[in-house]
């Protein structure tokens, strides 16, 4: 049983790592989950957070490169004009789940996904997704609108058995199900002080595939010692239409987070 605990809680972390994070300094430094992309040259890194480069001051990318091993992915989001005093981006991103999936179709000790021949092998599944970001500064920090879909491409014959029940992981997993997924969010940061950031937000997932929407809240304290390096900690609420019942978990977050701005010679 302890085991399987922690087997679970490095899957949870897994699938925490390849969803999108966010932080804010300023407006472009630490701004993953905002309409605002990173200077050009500039890269940002934690230890579960995903690596984003400034491709240029209105391109930024966004992967995991030990997780794109198992789960092949990439994010691109586009920051445009303002309009009426909101800053606006699109989030595009493409994953493949499958070699992860596949690797823990197994039966025992690591295994989240039965493997069965009546069930069949994860079939290739692709999944493509696009958002709309709108942030808007008030008095003491930043807020941003999202809502995007997501469509996942040949998973037309998976089992309804393939199922991970474990929050965070249930409702993504869901999309290939179904077929499509819609999110809507809310992000909001506060300036607490020069160096500290409290910030919040709250995420709703709705899909044919689930009995009601799955709900997500995340609150963080963010430590930023400088444009270089950043110390985070808070947790993560989840609230799970489960096939057996609705469900609430408290999930830790911690994070530490290096930059670096391409030509300087400082970390």
């Amino acid at each position: 049983m302890k085991r399987t605990a922690i087997l679970s809680s490095v899957m949870a972390a897994v699938m925490l790592a390849v969803s999108v994070t966010f932080g804010q300094e300023g407006e472009n430094l630490w701004s993953s989950g905002t309409a605002h992309t990173l200077p050009q040259g500039r890269w940002e890194k934690g230890l579960f957070q995903p690596l984003r480069f400034g491709l240029s001051d209105t391109k930024e990318l966004r992967l995991n490169p030990l997780i794109s091993l198992l789960a092949p992915h990439i994010h691109l989001k586009v920051s445009r004009r303002p309009v009426g005093g909101w800053q606006r981006a699109y989030r595009y991103g493409i994953i493949s789940p499958t070699p992860l999936l596949r690797m823990v179709q197994r039966a025992g000790t690591g295994g989240f996904l039965a493997d069965d021949p009546d069930i069949g092998e994860v079939p290739w599944m692709v999944m493509i997704r696009q958002e709309v970001l709108l942030s808007r500064p008030w008095s003491r920090g930043l807020v941003t609108l999202k809502g995007g879909v997501a469509v996942a491409l040949g998973a037309g014959d998976i089992d309804s058995r393939l199922q991970i029940e474990l929050p965070v992981i249930y409702p993504r997993l869901a999309l290939y199900h179904s077929g499509y997924q819609l999110n809507f969010g809310l992000d909001v940061s506060a300036q607490l002080s020069q160096r500290l950031v409290l910030l919040g937000d709250a995420d709703l997932f709705f899909s044919p595939a689930l009995d009601g929407p799955a709900w997500e809240h995340k609150g963080m304290m963010q430590w930023n010692k400088s444009d270089r390096l950043q110390l985070s900690f808070g947790y993560k609420l989840t609230y799970t239409p489960f096939p057996w019942g609705t469900q609430w978990h408290l999930i830790p977050l911690f994070d530490l987070q290096i930059a670096r701005q391409r030509g300087s010679e400082r970390l």
